[in-house]
């Protein structure tokens, strides 16, 4: 269920073995944060952790192929890429989706029940389908604060940046969220002669506009070794960790926090009188409260994460929410519900190979990008899907299809 890039590195290494599988996905394509591309944005990853060349490097799948089949592989070899635009990941995406005959776009799941041992799994189109096992990979919905749900198009989420940025001429606009998105956008709105905001302020609630931490032995966290060690550690421990190892995943990009100061110097010292946009950073600050003031005008309220001092940002006009992802609800996996183990805390139990624990005998429910407790920091992030893929498939076949741990970090977790 879901056609996202985790589902669509499973629907590729399935190509290599023997299990029948079909991918169902509401969309009417691959739509991968169409209106989050900004332009010249680059992953956070390395191009080999694409789609399958973790596991199968020799795979018509990878990235590499992607580049040779388009005709651009000397020129990306010469410009040195060490991460690659999201525009050209999404374009390698898209690519992949078109040789593959087992991806079913505009139907939406909207039911999965269990029956003579066997999932039933209707889709709004009224069709049905039968399977020993299901992956569900929905992906994500936007998170919007408590505050923040006020119905008025001067007030969305950045995933709709794109499509709401010719709106933000000459606008006082305000952006929630220190992360790479936040800055990202912050980057676009200074430099973009075309759109030019006549204020910007940027709230973080972090202590600072702090970088991704991406050194040597920290990307070892995102690696298969590290993720079976931390699989074994309670379930208390597990979210220190997570919690002690923020930016590993939700840092800035060290390249976007050079171009950005450089862009905010050139607005303070070298843009031309009428061409200098008013900036403000808020680090520190979380988002307590947001007013009407009038017909799209608003004050919000903001409080220091350390002294709880109150503040006020008066007279903003767009407020673009930096906010991040969090789950979508599974409504329709409700009737299965019954069959599946809760821990002390009512949330599913994750085993090691991404199943869930259940009732139901040797027929499983397996689960994409929802499983940072139990799996580490990695799991949402692109690092690891491949890995996630292979290991899904090896379950599904009970006998090592593919080899998933033949590497070994340096440092001892």
């Amino acid at each position: 269920v879901g056609i996202g890039p985790s589902n669509l590195s499973l629907a590729a290494l399935l190509t290599e073995a023997p299990i029948t599988s079909l991918f169902l996905e509401k969309r009417e394509g691959i739509n991968w944060h169409a209106n989050q591309l900004i332009n010249r944005s680059k992953l956070q990853n390395a191009y080999l952790r694409d789609l399958v060349s973790l596991i199968n490097p020799c795979s018509k799948f990878s990235y590499v192929n992607f580049l040779h089949a388009k005709g651009r592989l000397y020129e990306f070899l010469n410009a040195d890429f060490d991460q690659v635009y999201r525009k050209e990941f999404e374009q390698y995406l898209r690519w992949c989706a078109e040789k593959l005959d087992n991806l079913h776009f505009a139907e939406e799941v909207v039911d999965i029940s269990w029956e003579d041992e066997l999932f039933h799994v209707t889709t709004n189109s009224g069709s049905a389908y039968l399977a020993q096992h299901v992956v569900l990979g929905s992906g994500r919905q936007p998170n919007i604060p408590d505050c923040a749900k006020i119905n008025s198009p001067s007030i969305f989420h950045s995933c709709d940046y794109l499509k709401q940025k010719p709106k933000l001429v000459n606008k006082s606009v305000t952006i929630i969220g220190g992360g790479q998105t936040g800055a990202e956008v912050m980057f676009d709105l200074l430099t973009d002669p075309q759109c030019m905001p006549s204020e910007i302020n940027w709230v973080s609630a972090r202590s600072n506009f702090l970088p991704l931490d991406d050194s040597p032995f920290v990307n070892e966290y995102f690696s298969p070794d590290y993720i079976n060690s931390f699989i074994k550690k309670d379930l208390a421990i597990r979210e220190r960790i997570i919690k002690d190892q923020i930016l590993a995943s939700d840092g800035i990009s060290m390249e976007t926090l050079r171009q950005l100061y450089k862009a905010l110097y050139y607005n303070i010292h070298l843009e031309q009188d009428g061409e200098r946009r008013k900036v403000h950073l808020h680090p520190g600050r979380r988002l307590m409260d947001i007013s009407a003031k009038g017909h799209d005008v608003f004050d919000l309220r903001l409080e220091h994460t350390i002294t709880s001092e109150s503040s006020k940002l008066s007279n903003v006009e767009t407020v673009i929410l930096c906010t991040g992802f969090r789950n979508n609800s599974l409504q329709y996996i409700s009737k299965l519900e019954p069959h599946i183990v809760l821990n002390e805390s009512r949330e599913p139990i994750v085993n090691n190979d991404y199943s869930l624990q259940t009732r139901l005998g040797k027929n499983r429910i397996y689960i994409q990008n929802r499983a940072r407790g139990s799996h580490g920091i990695s799991d949402p992030n692109l690092s690891t899907m491949a890995w996630r893929s292979a290991v899904i498939i090896n379950s599904i076949l009970n006998f090592k299809f593919f080899e998933i741990n033949n590497s070994k970090n340096f440092t001892d977790f």
